[in-house]
């Protein structure tokens, strides 16, 4: 089966870690497994568990990396200058990203906290592995 391109989204992209109030609860994705952070996965609020997503730095001759929706995100979140916790009310505003990353596609992408990044959701046969 070829995939096609569904839908192009751009805007911020957010690495989430163990720890940062943004990993799945006890570790464990909304698919079920144990998050891995060196997995190349991501977490997207209305696109299907196992869907392929293809995702560039959004920029000239930006690096790509495809990925797997594999847990539900982003949420809401501060800037990344201030580094508010959660919860707390940041001076320049909550910024929404529409992608939370792991930390695997956050290093092939040369992300740091937050990035600019096109999200190329990709119409192919889901991924159940």
């Amino acid at each position: 089966m070829t995939a096609c391109l569904v839908r192009v989204l751009v805007g911020l992209a957010g690495v989430y870690t163990p720890g940062d109030g943004y990993t799945p609860t006890h570790g464990i994705r909304a698919d079920g497994r144990r998050y891995d952070p060196n997995e190349l996965a991501v977490a997207m609020r209305h696109v299907p568990l196992g869907t392929r997503v293809r995702i560039c730095r959004d920029r000239p001759a930006g690096p790509c990396v495809r990925a797997v929706v594999r847990d539900r995100g982003p949420y809401w979140r501060c800037c990344p200058k201030h580094g508010c916790g959660a919860g707390q009310t940041c001076p320049l505003g909550v910024y929404r990203s529409i992608v939370d990353v792991t930390p695997a596609v956050a290093r092939a992408l040369s992300i740091r906290g937050m990035g600019r990044v096109r999200v190329e959701i990709v119409g192919s046969k889901r991924v159940t592995r």
